[in-house]
């Protein structure tokens, strides 16, 4: 394939912070152009989240907004608000917008509005708590649907408190989803010729996650409970500690679990009708998981993690972030990306198309930079 997929479509994005801003970068990273609204003077209000690196920016803002086009706007002038309205009819492929509940209905910019002026246009609507239900209006962030969703609740150690996942989780998937049903309605207007408004969520997206969980929960009845760094279903499968860190160990059949007790030199625990299999392994966990501790304690974890993998027994080092960075792995993946300017180098689009990865062509831009011929048009 030449080129890049998305390369001759447009999309507006007036978003704020992450779902939206990364969603929309997926649709840039894809070759499409993204042209970011944002108020002027002050810009969109990550940029000045963190020590400015670059063009006035912070290193999040550059995360989420590489590859795009600045538009300055301010929503409370008629005037420009009208030129934009002419330019999404003229232009937009696709709007996508992540702003505060009714701030794009009050400007005149909401999907109805938009719709009618470009009938074949895909408008994205991300929200906290999508359109429907009691808090619908409500605004909401990561943490806060982390909390709600019981993310939160069913996230930690057993025997202490709930804990944050520190990861945006539900902000990123919710641009991925967004991303991916921008990208299936634009499929259908080749079909059709009609556009499409896609509504995603941060609370749909936290439900989205829990699947599995769900699944169990409403055919046992039981509900999920903090587990640590114990996984479900299978034994062993957690984080065993050695000499120097943690080996993560998930032995998922009765073949794995023999080749374990090989490489650890404990092969009489196969004999223990206790640990025979993988339910009595399960019901047995804590008993089975002091006796390999005792073992893997002595040895530094890449001692274990180069005799599991050899014998293709799944393991993997807990490991900090600078150590995944700097690993031969990661640089061989060419996930991190070097920047084309003085920006720093970032974590690239995950996946590829025909053995590559989309590249890291553009910094994020500066306020109203690469618009020049919307401006002055």
């Amino acid at each position: 394939m030449t080129g890049l997929p998305l390369e001759g479509f447009t999309v507006f994005e007036m978003g704020s912070a992450l779902a939206g801003p990364y969603g929309a970068r997926i649709l840039a990273d894809l070759g499409a152009r993204v042209i970011k609204i944002e108020p002027p003077e002050t810009g969109e209000s990550a940029r000045s989240w963190g020590q400015p690196l670059h063009k006035d920016a912070g290193a999040l803002f550059h995360a989420v907004n590489k590859e795009k086009d600045s538009l300055p706007v301010d929503f409370n002038d008629s005037a420009a608000v009208s030129r934009l309205k002419e330019l999404i009819a003229k232009h937009a492929d696709v709007v996508m917008q992540n702003l505060r509940p009714d701030v794009t209905k009050k400007a005149g910019l909401d999907a109805e509005t938009c719709r009618n002026l470009n009938p074949a246009l895909i408008y994205c609507n991300i929200s906290a708590f999508g359109p429907d239900g009691p808090l619908a209006k409500d605004p909401g962030y990561e943490a806060l649907l982390q909390a709600f969703s019981g993310i939160i609740e069913m996230t930690g150690d057993p025997d202490g408190p709930p804990s944050r996942v520190a990861l945006s989780v539900n902000d990123f998937g919710t641009a991925m989803w967004s991303a991916i049903g921008i990208i299936a309605a634009l499929l259908n207007r080749e079909k059709t010729g009609e556009g499409s408004v896609i509504d995603t969520s941060i609370f749909d997206t936290s439900m989205g996650w829990q699947t599995m969980t769900v699944a169990s929960m409403l055919s046992t009845g039981e509900v999920p409970k903090r587990s640590g760094l114990r996984g479900p279903l299978l034994a062993p499968n957690r984080g065993f500690t050695c000499s120097d860190g943690m080996l993560l160990v998930t032995a998922g059949t009765d073949t794995q679990f023999a080749k374990l007790c090989k490489v650890l030199d404990c092969e009489q625990l196969l004999s223990d009708p206790g640990f025979a299999t993988n339910n009595a392994r399960m019901a047995n966990d804590a008993d089975l998981t002091d006796q390999l501790n005792t073992i893997f304690i002595t040895q530094p974890r890449d001692h274990w993690w180069q005799l599991l993998r050899a014998v293709k027994v799944p393991s993997a080092p807990i490991q900090t972030l600078d150590e995944t960075l700097n690993h031969e792995h990661t640089r061989a993946s060419g996930i991190l990306q070097n920047p084309p300017d003085e920006a720093q180098p970032l974590v690239g689009l995950p996946l590829r198309i025909d053995g590559n990865r989309p590249g890291y062509r553009r910094s994020a831009p500066a306020l109203g930079e690469g618009t020049e011929d919307l401006t002055d048009a």
